[in-house]
């Protein structure tokens, strides 16, 4: 009987010594942790990406994504996403588009920032 007391003791100690796994939202928001966390909240980042520029802002809640290019014409074409919405600017001029149209390019620059800045918001 002391046998089987000695072998469930150890053996409770060795399952109760072994790491805990982690689940997949502790996994995701210590991947945003150590890719710089909170510092996404407040964050301002440029970049180019195939030959456009794109800016992002973000604080308290609000986000600012811009991507800047120039047509074939010279023309300097600004997108803009905000909390607001979608506009599209030609030489500072705002242009008036079809939903569908501004819905495409909308999703492209929101795609473009989602992507560099992985893996934050896989969060919410």
């Amino acid at each position: 009987m002391k046998k089987v007391t000695l072998l469930c003791t150890i053996l409770l100690l060795v399952i109760s010594c072994q790491e805990k796994e982690l689940d997949a939202n502790q996994i995701i928001n210590k991947a945003i942790e150590v890719a710089g966390g909170e510092k996404y909240d407040s964050a301002n980042i440029s970049f180019t990406f195939r030959d456009k520029q794109y800016k992002s802002s973000r604080k308290n809640g609000r986000f600012h994504l811009e991507r800047l290019q120039e047509d074939s014409l010279g023309n300097k074409i600004t997108d803009i996403v905000t909390n607001n919405g979608f506009t599209r600017n030609r030489n500072n001029k705002e242009l008036s588009l079809l939903d569908s149209m501004a819905s495409k390019y909308s999703n492209s620059v929101n795609s473009v920032h989602y992507f560099v800045q992985l893996p934050y918001g896989l969060n919410g």
